[in-house]
């Protein structure tokens, strides 16, 4: 094979004009050096390569030749390697959003949060990944798709091991945000990485397929969970007062799928597409000639360096480490790219898609498991015991106290010990002569009562716990240090478990499925369809009365958007030229996860509203983003 050294390649003239010859069966790629010889008009010269179009602009030279070099290194275990290391990465990203749910109750209970504070967890964490996704969105354009990835994965690991340490609440909050950060940018680099070592004619099923893991990773979730976190909201504060802290143990092993997916892709090679685009022509050659000797064991392969197109104009620039920070510094510019034809139509409607996809995804995602818990509470508060003008001499309560309400009732010379009071609450009651002694409370409060020669011992009952009463003659003695912030004992993480288990199972079968189709239907007709589907589908959730229903019918809403999210991937990465794929997914990926975040919030609002205004909202959202989603071009002959 001829080797061609990389300064000859970058010293050629600039005028030149690189021309397509097609053969029998192969393509080569030649210059011209005559520069008396007419450019072709890339309006009227074209070419057939198995029913592909080609045309002589810059960036379809490049396409061209990536896609002619990635067909003859061939599909094989290269690729499968990189699929395997890429897809822990999603892993990653996954585990960083299905955690939220699990560990929110137990760290609000564990490092006592005030009230003002609840949800924070949820909302910082979406703020990061905001944040993180402009960060490493135009980096990844100008700097390398792996050495961005490697960066982010890092950054996600690294501080989500130090907020697994943090002792208070505001310093974890603040863990967490960085962490974030990282999960930012994995989603998108990883997808675009994986893309631009596959054949345009497999790219859409394997990276269908490739969601499978993002997916794992939400299984993972189900099993830490299931092993190391409390189930209810009963153990999770007894296991805070006794400090054992299993979130701390839970947040560690989350983090171990990124050690496999940073230290592997060390040793992977950088996109051959995004060194084509930089000028880097020899060190793609490399990267094919690699990918060929790992995937075949005989032969040779057939292109050399010697038919690599001439340099663009996105690849004259200099590479070294100062030239690429000033270039990581000028990112605005890529994403102001986006705006400008050809691309500002096609970014508008993605916009559209995006937004509208994230506010419904996150936003359901939160409401059904919202709705069985209310479900569940609407149970309990139908088994409380009800107890009125009762009295009670001297009587000894031995027994756990739970989700009992006395009122008008009288309680004389009569002991409360070593029990736990579990949304207990005395409406205008009286107690004379009465000892508490070793209580410990949760939810118990004293309203419009009267105490009298009674007394608190070696309880975790304050002040606050007595709402307009009176103590006469009343000593609380050895009060407890626990923390008083209002938690529900009532959470139950089961109804996570049922939810998020049952909405993976539906997501895996449509993933499998949508692979299969992906290659005889373009990108946008599923996206519509799968849309059109989920938002006919709501009008079935005003018979969501009950925990089975909701339970059933959660996979078939959340499959349609599964659909349309994982076709919507592939048609970002290719409705964008390769020195704007990154921060077009980038930009992509901050829109939904910034409509999330306005959607966890707004559909947490719908709970307390009737079905009719989400329905109706839910259909609404699904039907324009079908509607974007159908005026997106077809992509499905582009090349990468």
């Amino acid at each position: 094979m001829k080797a061609m050294s990389e300064s000859s390649l970058t010293s050629r003239p600039a005028n030149e004009r690189a021309a397509l010859v097609a053969s029998q069966g192969s393509l080569s790629y030649t210059e011209e050096a005559n520069n008396d010889l007419p450019s072709p008009d890339p309006s009227t010269v074209t070419n057939q390569l198995q029913g592909e179009e080609l045309d002589f602009t810059e960036e379809s030279i490049l396409s061209q030749f990536h896609e002619d070099a990635i067909r003859q290194a061939d599909f094989g275990s290269y690729q499968w390697l990189a699929m395997v290391t890429i897809g822990l990465g999603l892993s990653a990203d996954s585990i960083g959003i299905f955690s939220i749910p699990y560990l929110q109750p137990n760290i609000e209970v564990d490092l006592c949060s005030r009230p003002a504070e609840k949800g924070w967890i949820c909302e910082i964490t979406f703020l990061g990944m905001v944040v993180g996704s402009l960060i490493w969105g135009s980096l990844g354009d100008h700097m390398g798709r792996k050495c961005i990835l490697i960066s982010a994965l890092s950054v996600n690991f690294l501080f989500n091991t130090i907020a697994a340490f943090m002792p208070t609440y505001k310093s974890f909050i603040t863990a967490r945000f960085c962490s974030a950060i990282g999960i930012g940018g994995i989603y998108p680099l990883a997808m675009i990485y994986i893309s631009e070592f596959l054949p345009r004619s497999s790219r859409g099923k394997f990276m269908i397929w490739h969601l499978i893991s993002w997916l794992l990773g939400g299984c993972y979730i189900l099993l830490l969970a299931h092993i190391f976190l409390p189930k209810t909201g009963m153990d999770m504060i007894i296991e805070s007062r006794q400090h054992v802290g299993a979130w701390r143990q839970f947040i560690l092993l989350c983090g171990i799928p990124s050690i496999p997916a940073i230290i592997k892709l060390v040793f992977l090679a950088e996109s051959p597409r995004y060194l084509l685009e930089s000028g880097r022509d020899v060190e793609a050659m490399m990267v094919y000639q690699k990918i060929f000797q790992r995937n075949s064991k005989k032969g040779q392969y057939q292109l050399s360096e010697i038919e690599l197109p001439g340099p663009t104009q996105s690849s004259n620039r200099s590479h070294s480490f100062i030239s690429e920070i000033s270039a990581a510094r000028s990112c605005r510019n890529s994403f102001l790219q986006l705006f400008i034809t050809p691309h500002l139509k096609v970014t508008i409607l993605l916009l559209i898609f995006w937004f509208l996809t994230g506010f419904s995804y996150y936003g359901l995602t939160n409401w059904f498991p919202g709705k069985m818990q209310l479900t569940l509470l609407d149970d309990i508060n139908k088994n409380a015991v009800n107890t009125s003008l009762a009295m009670y001499n001297a009587t000894n309560f031995y027994v756990n106290l739970q989700n009992r309400h006395w009122s008008n009732s009288v309680f004389v010379d009569c002991h409360f010990s070593n029990i736990l009071l579990t949304d207990v609450t005395f409406d205008n009651c009286t107690f004379e002569r009465v000892a508490f002694t070793n209580i410990t409370s949760i939810g118990a409060f004293f309203m419009k009562s009267s105490f009298v020669n009674s007394r608190f011992l070696d309880t975790d009952i304050t002040r606050e716990n007595f709402l307009e009463s009176y103590l006469f003659n009343t000593s609380i003695l050895s009060n407890r240090k626990f923390c008083k912030n209002s938690f529900s004992i009532n959470i139950d993480l089961s109804i996570l478990f049922q939810e998020n288990g049952t909405r993976l199972i539906g997501n895996f079968a449509m993933v499998i499925i949508t692979g299969l189709f992906i290659g005889q239907i373009s990108r946008t007709r599923i996206i519509g369809i799968a849309m059109l589907l989920s938002s006919v589908g709501c009008l079935a959730m005003w018979i969501l009365q009950t925990q089975i229903p909701v339970l059933m019918y959660n996979p078939v809403i959340m499959c349609g958007l599964i659909v349309a999210w994982s076709c919507a991937n592939i048609a970002v990465i290719e409705s964008y030229p390769t020195n704007l794929r990154s921060s077009g997914f980038c930009l992509m990926m901050f829109v939904c996860r910034s409509a999330g975040l306005l959607g966890v919030s707004v559909y947490h609002h719908f709970l307390s509203l009737t079905n009719s205004i989400m329905i109706f909202s839910t259909i609404a959202v699904l039907m324009t983003a079908a509607v974007s989603a159908l005026k997106l071009p077809n992509t499905q002959t582009t090349l990468l």
